[in-house]
């Protein structure tokens, strides 16, 4: 994995990702093991905050 060029690949094989794809990829390897939570998904990858309900 190149993450200078954001380029992965698989051997000799280029892997062809969108931007989403690496950013999961990239989150998943350098978490090297940790489950890694769907907040903390959108948080680092798509750069969102979860939505929370409203306090009554």
């Amino acid at each position: 994995m190149d993450t200078a060029r954001r380029r992965a690949s698989r051997g000799a094989r280029q892997l062809d990702l969108a931007p989403a794809e690496f950013g999961v990829l990239e989150l998943l390897l350098t978490s090297r093991g940790r489950a890694v939570s769907p907040q903390e998904l959108l948080e680092r990858v798509w750069d969102e905050a979860p939505t929370r309900s409203p306090t009554p």
